[in-house]
């Protein structure tokens, strides 16, 4: 007979994955991705130069570092002022430039520690030296008394996207878990230094510090979180933000302009932004420029429009156009931010925002 003979095979095998941190970028930028511009190098970080209102108010650019060991960083920022009712604004962009979807968290003000070793988010005091660092004799120093009344009227204030005027003294900073796409997904920060009309003058130079402004961004979609606290059990997470549809509110309606001339429309910017309900249709209307943008709320209203031109559109997306005639999907940012308009030409700021928003979060 034959001897039997058996083999045993065995294969084993393993895989890991340490991601790269760059992998999520969220930078600072004065502009943001476009057809032209499709990496981190080609956007523009030079100076951003603010917005100043009040005569003889003066303020320093800011400087974006983006390769900082730390993390990105925006500094420079810097009012002078010589009378209250004045304020200092910059502008620039939250950009995503890495692979992963983004989420904005939190936002943080720190603590500014003046001479003595205290701790508050903004210190005044009265200056003792002058702009060319020559001391400033005692009898024209600012008196105590009036540069903490003044202190009182000078302020900071943040907004990044739909989160708007977060100051220290908010009771939530939450950044509402903002999604920002990956690859360029972006939205707009504006900071504003601000000494109220209402607040009281000083008779001699004096200096403002305050603590340094952070916020979070994760790849992470779940709860925003205040701190390293962690959250309660029974507390759902935070939805990450998509734009569903923009069918304004019944209260957003009733701030606009009911327009029926041509058809039943609300106008939220002037003659700009319409959204109309024309019988059960449901679509925007964009101008911005030379060109407009369409979008249409829901299947029965894509297909209509469809039918009339003879293109195919589809709901709850951007489509644009510079004749009227020939619509083509977009995909890009927003051609529009708050900044372009007065605030009295908009109607309703909240619904705006969405709109602003919605072009590079389409659902």
């Amino acid at each position: 007979g034959f001897a039997a003979f058996s083999n045993t095979l065995n294969i084993s095998s393993s895989a890991s994955v340490n991601p790269d941190a760059s992998s999520l970028k969220v930078v600072f930028a004065k502009d943001y991705f476009t057809d032209q511009k499709t990496t981190l190098n080609q956007l523009d970080t030079t100076a951003v130069v603010p917005t100043t209102a009040g005569t003889g108010v003066t303020a320093t650019n800011g400087v974006i570092n983006n390769d900082g060991q730390d993390g990105p960083t925006l500094t420079g920022l810097s009012a002078a002022f010589t009378a209250p009712g004045q304020s200092v604004t910059y502008n620039l962009y939250v950009v995503n430039a890495g692979a992963y979807v983004a989420y904005l968290k939190e936002l943080a003000f720190a603590n500014a520690t003046n001479a003595t070793g205290s701790e508050t988010y903004k210190h005044c005091y009265a200056a003792t030296t002058d702009s060319n660092g020559d001391d400033i004799p005692a009898a024209q120093q600012a008196t105590p008394s009036l540069v903490e009344a003044a202190c009182n009227g000078i302020s900071i204030s943040v907004s990044i996207g739909t989160a708007t005027n977060i100051t220290p003294d908010s009771a939530s900073k939450s950044l509402g878990n903002q999604s920002l796409a990956a690859n360029g997904g972006n939205v707009q920060a504006t900071i504003t230094i601000s000494y109220d009309s209402n607040a009281a003058y000083v008779d001699g130079p004096m200096e403002v510090e305050f603590g340094d402004i952070s916020f979070t961004a994760s790849s992470n979609p779940g709860t925003s979180q205040q701190g390293s606290e962690p959250s309660s059990p029974s507390e759902p997470d935070e939805p990450s933000q998509v734009v569903d549809n923009l069918i304004p509110t019944s209260e957003e309606k009733a701030e606009a302009d009911f327009n029926d001339n041509d058809y039943p429309s609300y106008e939220f910017i002037q003659d700009q932004l319409d959204y109309a309900e024309i019988e059960s249709y449901k679509m925007l209307q964009l101008g911005v420029g030379d060109s407009y943008y369409f979008w249409y709320c829901d299947g029965a209203t894509a297909a209509f429009y469809s039918q009339q031109s003879g293109q195919t559109f589809e709901a709850k997306k951007w489509y644009s156009s510079s004749d009227g005639m020939t619509f083509t999907e977009y995909t890009g940012p927003s051609p529009i931010s708050l900044s372009d308009f007065n605030t009295e030409d908009i109607k309703s700021e909240s619904y705006v925002t969405r709109v602003i928003n919605s072009f590079s979060n389409n659902s």
